[in-house]
């Protein structure tokens, strides 16, 4: 905020931050506005960039009622930013509206926010062909308005440090360091023959009785009343000034109506004191205060604000003696031979400071009770600068352990453009001064308190702070310091006045500096990632391992996103894949599932970014970040993390979690993350690999299969189908994954033995005599042995010898009986004769459907597993529609 530390007003302050901040973010327009009414309205205080119709650069006009526009009602009710793009189904349609009205295609806003208040708002927006906003725009935006938002702070701030200083809190009135200051110019203007000038003290009678009998709450709303009283009646005449110059007493100052010094009948004088006097006697209570008055008039000789406080303060003494509740001149003082100045008691520069240190007090304790200690300090250099109208002011830090000395804020009291500015780092401004090559100042900062001073012209000085002073133009400096836990801040102010009171301001400067030290919050501990970090290692080396077995990438992607799930403690996590253009889930754990049917563009979203850019997406706060893309059912995410998993073809997929908390990733999650992705990709390669080779292992065996079956005569159709069929049952019957694989190969397979019988006994059309039933049923057997090299095929080998044998135990080749028969053994079984029943035969028909339903349930418990039979013609309905 170089820059801006040079504006001359908060509105040049605002116009260099909007352009700036619209050419760093590359947007095509940007606004700053304000809220006004409570919120009600929020006014435009400038457009810059491409404007849209109807916007200007400094709108008169443009104001929005809050409570019509969504985005707006959020914004002010929780200072969260938003975004909204065109092309985005969910985004709020009134704000769409004003996009197209302004000719522009996303746009994205954040609040300012001063002081815990929504003071306004940034609004940056795109148009066609410019590239979307992305989560650092958010962030550079959101520190932006934090920059806006301490200079408004500051200007606010400095406003009330102003109001403070020349503001007495009790009354409202002007105190005294406001009252002294419009006398001083007021005695220069007399000085140069352009005014009179006449000034009154007032103090209150009876006060102390007052608090006394009826409590502080009762004097100080006496006190309240007489300067309500002195105002009403000086309003009457133009040029008056009225203020509180102490606890019980009142001032109020005349320019160009002199009493002549002479007496109390000046008609002027004396109707302002009689109607403050008047107004207060019109109430009647008992408590009703009266004012004593001393009248004084500037003449040639005795003209000086201390010769004229000294002479009133004289009349005053005297109407206080004669009783109370009347007005004295000098004249008077004079005719009682008390003509000789009475000194002012506690007057003059000192009581100044003071009253500043006391001021601050106030504040530090209120309304800057939770600022950081830069702010504190830099409200008690800018006060004491302008209370003893010094020329700039420095604050410097020096570090624990450190050997310098470092500026971090600066101030100039002669070129108000730059007053209270905290300068940002420069060579100009910025400098570091090594602690040693100043003694005086190293001294102080060793002890971590105290103060020194040094003239240019006082030998006695620093020698090194009389250089200092006189490269840098000065007369004079006052250094005074207070420690934190961080270190030791200086404040200095510089005098450029021979006769600065840099004496005067020496202990009331060291109270409210070390007042303005901020308590250290106390820091909360750390967390640690190992836990996290360990169950996520725990998940990358051994989630492979636990789904080893699973040759489906789909089961694979649910397994993987429970034990994400529950490595990570998420909410959500999901395994996505890419099919075309778009993406949709193949895994997901959330309290909730996504809509059936969910997908997304390939392209949209922080997933599509990660898919993109194959690498890693992290956001802390989604509500900060303008490519999320949520669904209505997931308003309560905040956190996301994507890693894109690749295959050897490309992008497979990723990896999504979401979690309701802020920041719930961090970069350990998501390099580990990472890892587990590469891991996840590589096992998907090998099962896709895997199912491949798998598909011409099946393919191969359903040829061969047919190929001896054309032995006897049966279609190449005859091995698929009775696979299909096996597959259907034993997935209806509760089988799955691997066990269903196997089956598949076992039906196809289960017949293989037929190569060893001779194709006349296969092809027999009568009955087979028993030799040639016992060379047919020995296929078995020669079928077993066939597959037995195949390792892969191991799981099958028990089918392939059982799959005749009956219910009953009157099957081959063992005899086995009801559950001794292994359940793929009789599925395969009951496929197969409903396909042999079903099927034309050189030597018969197939039975018809109906026919071959009877036969089934006919030989279940008999030839057939009951269950099997059940679950087979359930498939078979499902299959032909019935």
């Amino acid at each position: 905020m170089t820059a801006a530390s040079a504006a001359n007003q908060l509105d040049d302050v605002i116009e260099l931050v909007a352009t700036e901040a619209r050419a760093a973010i590359g947007a095509a327009s940007l606004s700053i506005s304000r809220f006004e009414d409570e919120h009600r309205l929020y006014r435009v205080l400038i457009n810059v960039g491409r404007l849209g119709p109807g916007e200007e650069r400094f709108p008169t006009d443009e104001v929005y009622e809050v409570s019509a526009y969504p985005r707006l009602r959020e914004l002010a009710a929780t200072g969260r930013p938003h975004f909204s793009s065109i092309d985005d189904p969910a985004a709020d349609p009134i704000t769409i509206e004003l996009l197209r009205g302004f000719e522009k295609t996303s746009d994205m806003s954040v609040a300012i926010e001063v002081e815990g208040r929504r003071w306004g708002g940034i609004w940056a927006s795109t148009a066609s062909g410019d590239p979307p906003f992305r989560s650092p725009d958010v962030l550079f935006l959101e520190a932006i308005a934090a920059q806006l938002a301490a200079v408004v702070s500051r200007s606010e701030m400095f406003s009330r440090v102003s109001r403070l200083a020349y503001e007495d809190p009790l009354t409202g009135l002007a105190n005294r360091r406001a009252f002294e200051e419009r006398l001083e110019r007021a005695a220069q203007r007399f000085a140069n023959g352009t005014t009179d000038l006449s000034i009154m003290l007032c103090d209150v009678d009876r006060l102390k009785v007052i608090n006394d009998s009826k409590g502080h709450a009762a004097g100080d709303e006496a006190l309240r009343r007489v300067g309500n009283a002195l105002v009403r009646s000086a309003a009457s005449f133009p040029g008056a000034f009225v203020g509180r110059i102490g606890g019980d007493e009142f001032g109020v100052l005349l320019e160009g109506r002199p009493t002549g010094g002479a007496s109390i009948e000046h008609p002027e004088i004396a109707a302002l004191a009689a109607g403050a006097q008047r107004m207060l006697a019109e109430d009647e209570d008992d408590d009703t205060p009266s004012v004593s008055c001393g009248i004084a008039t500037a003449v040639v000789g005795a003209g000086e604000p201390p010769q004229l406080l000294a002479a009133a303060d004289a009349a005053q003494y005297l109407a206080k003696h004669r009783g109370g509740n009347r007005v004295c001149t000098t004249a008077q003082v004079a005719e009682e031979g008390e003509a000789d100045w009475i000194p002012m008691p506690d007057g003059g520069i000192r009581p100044r400071f003071w009253e500043t240190a006391e001021e601050i007090a106030k504040t530090m304790d209120g309304e800057l009770a939770g600022a950081t200690t830069l702010d504190r300090l830099e409200v008690v250099a800018t006060a004491f600068t302008a209370a003893g109208d010094f020329s700039s002011w420095a604050i410097s830090h020096a570090a624990n352990g450190e050997s310098s000395i470092r500026d971090v804020a600066l101030g100039d009291n002669r070129h108000r453009r730059r007053t209270g500015a905290r300068v940002a780092p420069g060579t100009l401004d910025y400098e570091s001064y090594e602690l040693a090559e100043y003694p005086a100042t190293a001294a102080i900062i060793a002890a971590g308190s105290g103060s020194y001073l040094a003239r240019i012209d006082d030998e006695a000085s620093d020698a090194a702070e009389r250089e200092l002073l006189a490269r840098e133009g000065c007369k004079g400096v006052i250094g005074v310091c207070a420690g934190d836990a961080d270190g030791v801040y200086l404040i200095e102010l510089f005098a450029d006045l021979d006769d600065a009171p840099l004496e005067d301001v020496d202990a009331p400067l060291r109270l409210a500096a070390a007042a303005a030290i901020a308590p250290s919050p106390h820091s909360a501990e750390r967390p640690t990632a190992k836990g996290r970090l360990d169950r996520a290692l725990d998940l990358a080396l051994s989630v492979p391992v636990r789904l080893a077995g699973v040759m489906d990438a789909w089961r694979l992607s649910d397994g993987a996103a429970e034990e994400l799930q529950r490595s990570f403690g998420c909410s959500i996590a999901q395994v996505l894949t890419v099919e075309g253009d778009r993406v949709t889930i193949s895994g997901e754990r959330a309290p909730s599932p996504t809509p059936d049917g969910w997908s997304q563009p390939v392209d949209v979203g922080l997933i599509g970014r990660a898919l993109a850019e194959g690498e890693p997406v992290l956001c802390g706060d989604v509500t900060r970040e303008p490519a999320y893309r949520g669904i209505a059912e997931r308003s309560e995410v905040r956190s996301e993390l994507v890693v894109p998993i690749r295959t050897g073809r490309g992008s497979w997929g990723a990896i999504n979690l979401e979690d309701a908390a802020i920041d719930a990733f961090d970069d350990d999650d998501a390099a580990v993350l990472a890892a587990f992705a590469a891991v996840l990709g590589t096992v998907i390669e090998a099962i896709e690999l895997y199912g491949t080779l798998d598909r011409a292992y099946l393919g191969t065996a359903e040829a061969l299969s047919a190929a001896l079956e054309s032995k006897d005569a049966y279609t190449a159709a005859h091995s698929r189908a009775i696979a299909d069929d096996s597959v259907a049952v034993g997935a209806m019957l509760g089988l799955e994954g691997e066990e269903l694989r196997m089956l598949r190969y076992a039906a196809a397979l289960h017949d293989i033995g037929k190569i060893g019988i001779r194709r006349e006994v296969l092809n027999k059309e009568g009955p087979l005599d028993p030799g040639e039933r016992a060379e047919v049923e020995q296929h078995s057997l020669i079928g077993e042995r066939i597959i037995e090299p195949i390792e892969f095929l191991a799981p099958i080998r028990p089918i392939v010898r059982h799959a005749h044998e009956r219910w009953d135990g009157s099957g081959y080749p063992d005899g086995l009986a009801g559950g001794e028969i292994p359940i793929g053994a009789r599925i395969v079984f009951a496929c197969d004769a409903y396909d042999a029943m079903t099927s034309d035969r050189p030597y018969r028909a197939g039975m018809s459907t109906a026919a071959a339903h009877d036969e089934l349930r006919a030989g279940a418990g008999v030839q057939f597993d009951p269950q099997v039979v059940e679950a087979l013609l359930n498939v078979v309905a499902a299959r032909e529609g019935g």
